[in-house]
This record gives C-alpha cells, sequence and structure tokens, in this order.
C-alpha cells in the first residue's frame, strides 16, 4: 500500500460561505477544503501592485516563450496595465504582458505603451478623451498624462490606427 501526504490549494471566485448558504456547496466538502481561507481581493482592487506584477510576468517571458525580448516595462505600458480591467486577475495579466512581450517591435530593453495590446491603448484613450470633454470615466486613470511621456497616448493611437489599417478596419480618430 502506498501511502501520500499531499495539500490541495483551490481558488475560488465566490465566497464559499455564500456558497454553502445558497446549497451550491457542500457542507463537509467546506469544511474540508476550508482548514485555512485566504480572502484576497481582486486586482481591480489592488492597482498599485499591477506594476510589480507585470514586472514579475515579464521576467518570467523568455522561459515561458524561450524568445529573446524585453526586460522591462516603460512608464506608459504600466499605466496602460494599470488603467485595465482584470476579470481574470493576475493570469490575464499575465497574459497580456506576455502578448505585449511577443509583438513588441521596441528594439530596446522595454516594453513601451504602444506594444501594448490594442483594446488596453483605446481603453485609455476613451478614459481620456471623456476626461476632457468633462464626462466622468467609469475608472480614473492610473496616472496623470504627464507621466505617459514620450512613449504616450499620441503614439499608442497612431500605434491603434496603424493597426487597425493593417487589418483592413476603419481608422479610429486620433487625440
Amino acid at each position: 500500500m502506498l501511502t501520500a501526504a499531499c495539500r490541495f490549494i483551490f481558488a475560488m471566485t465566490e465566497d464559499p460561505d455564500v456558497l454553502m448558504r445558497r446549497g451550491q456547496l457542500l457542507k463537509d466538502l467546506r469544511y474540508r477544503l476550508g482548514a485555512c481561507c485566504i480572502w484576497l481581493a481582486p486586482l481591480r482592487e489592488r492597482r498599485e501592485e499591477i506594476g510589480a506584477l507585470a514586472q514579475r510576468a515579464l521576467e518570467r517571458c523568455p522561459d515561458h516563450t524561450k524568445l529573446p525580448g524585453p526586460t522591462r516595462l516603460g512608464a506608459g505600458a504600466v499605466a496602460l496595465l494599470q488603467d485595465g480591467e482584470y476579470q481574470g486577475n493576475v493570469r490575464e495579466l499575465e497574459a497580456v504582458v506576455e502578448r505585449a512581450y511577443l509583438l513588441a517591435r521596441s528594439a530596446g530593453v522595454r516594453i513601451c505603451a504602444g506594444d501594448m495590446p490594442e483594446q488596453l491603448i483605446e481603453r485609455q484613450l476613451r478614459s481620456h478623451r471623456a476626461h476632457a470633454e468633462g464626462v466622468k470615466p467609469a475608472l480614473p486613470p492610473a496616472q496623470p498624462m504627464d507621466v505617459l511621456g514620450q512613449e504616450g497616448l499620441p503614439r499608442a493611437a497612431r500605434t491603434v490606427q496603424h493597426k487597425r489599417r493593417r487589418r483592413g478596419r476603419k481608422n479610429v480618430r486620433a487625440v
């Protein structure tokens, strides 16, 4: 007979006690799983951690992809990442960073705002347009525009337009 000592780690998107009260989780299973519960706020409530988490994901990219690439995130890229909504939490953030790593056009050692996926760039553009027009955006911008510097939104807007032209889509009016 073989014996094994093991531990299981579970992640749940809903509170197990609420699931148990609704009858969607068995009581005995809840107590077997819940020897030690750690509640972690969603990433959208921990925006200050996004820069460090994204940098860590970027450091893992060469091992995952077996390709060389940028080793740092620029301020504009971090600002776009902080303004994103991550329903998939850290896994989704890691996927966005890995995509930017694979598609980075920057010859340098950092990922710029223009290297980020176009949905993040478009969201930032909408947010800043609404802010300029006096409309309160759904989420406030992560950082002021001047922090974005040389790699800021004008270049990002041009990148989105270039990508759309390449894919045969209509242009989006730049800021």
